[in-house]
C-alpha cells in the first residue's frame, strides 16, 4: 500500500527546479520534478488551478507580446498554443532490479511500450517547475507544472506548449531566466489504463519507476490513490523505495 495520501494533502504547490511557463504531458512526464510545500488537494486544489492557469495565460501573453529577450525568436519558437491545465496523481521511486520491473510492466500494460528519448533543461521560477524537454531536433515541450516534495502519491498540475523550434525557444528561456540542471533519461512508457508507468534509466542516478494516473474532470483523488496503491503491489514497488523529489533535484544532491 501506499502512503496515506490524507497525511500530505497539504502540499501540492511547486518550488525547487521549476518551470514557470505552458504545457500538456508527453507520453511520459510532467513528472520527474517536484515543488515546495502549498495547497491542499482538497478544495483549496480549485483555487490552486485556477491560479495556476492565470499564470500560464499571463505568461503566454508576455511571450506573444515580445517581452521576452532574443530579439524575436520566441515567436518563431512556439508553435502551438498552451494546452488545458491537467491533473494526475504520481509516485517515483528507485528501482533495484530493472529487467524484472520491466517484464512485471509488460504483463500488465495494455500494449507494447515506446522508448523515448528526453533531455530536459530545467529553469528557474518564482513557483512550480519548468523545463523544456527536447525529443528530437525539431520537437520539444515546454512544460511547467506544479507537484508537492512527498515520498507517497503526489498530486500535480501541469500544462504544455509543444515547439519545432526547441534550441531556439531554449535560447530565449537562458536569456531571460538562465538554467538551472539537464536531466537526461531513456525512457520506456507502458499504458495501463488511464495510469502511464515510466521506466527511465537516468543519466549519472541509474533507474527509477514513475507511475501517474491521469485525472479526467469527474475523476477522484482517492480512486486515483487506490489505483496507484494496486499497480505498485503488481509490479513489486516497495514503499521504501519511494522518493521525494525530482531528478533535478537528486542531480544537484549528487553534484553537491
Amino acid at each position: 500500500m501506499v502512503p496515506d495520501l490524507q497525511a500530505e494533502e497539504g502540499a501540492e504547490a511547486g518550488g525547487g527546479a521549476a518551470e514557470d511557463v505552458l504545457g500538456q504531458a508527453p507520453a511520459g512526464d510532467e513528472d520527474e520534478d517536484a515543488g515546495q510545500g502549498g495547497a491542499g488537494l482538497g478544495g483549496g486544489d480549485v483555487v490552486e488551478e485556477r491560479r495556476f492557469e492565470e499564470e500560464g495565460i499571463r505568461v503566454r501573453q508576455d511571450v506573444q507580446a515580445g517581452s521576452l529577450p532574443a530579439g524575436g525568436v520566441e515567436k518563431a519558437a512556439i508553435s502551438a498554443t498552451m494546452s488545458p491545465v491537467r491533473r494526475n496523481l504520481e509516485i517515483k521511486a528507485r528501482v533495484r532490479d530493472a529487467g524484472a520491473l520491466a517484464s512485471r510492466a509488460a504483463a500488465v500494460a495494455g500494449g507494447p511500450p515506446e522508448v523515448l528519448r528526453q533531455e530536459d533543461t530545467f529553469y528557474p521560477v518564482r513557483e512550480g517547475r519548468l523545463k523544456l524537454r527536447v525529443l528530437a531536433e525539431n520537437r520539444g515541450e515546454l512544460i511547467y507544472y506544479r507537484r508537492a516534495d512527498v515520498r507517497g502519491p503526489k498530486a500535480s498540475s501541469y500544462a504544455i506548449a509543444p515547439t519545432d523550434r526547441p534550441q531556439a525557444l531554449g535560447a530565449v528561456l537562458e536569456a531571460a531566466l538562465g538554467s538551472r540542471t539537464v536531466v537526461r533519461k531513456r525512457r520506456t512508457v507502458f499504458l495501463a489504463g488511464r495510469t502511464r508507468i515510466h521506466l527511465d534509466e537516468v543519466q549519472d542516478l541509474g533507474s527509477f519507476v514513475e507511475l501517474e494516473c491521469v485525472l479526467g474532470p469527474g475523476d477522484t483523488l482517492k480512486d486515483a490513490e487506490a489505483e496507484l496503491s494496486e499497480l505498485m503491489d503488481r509490479l513489486g514497488v516497495a514503499e521504501a523505495d519511494l522518493i521525494e523529489g525530482a531528478y533535478a533535484d537528486l542531480l544537484a544532491a549528487e553534484r553537491g
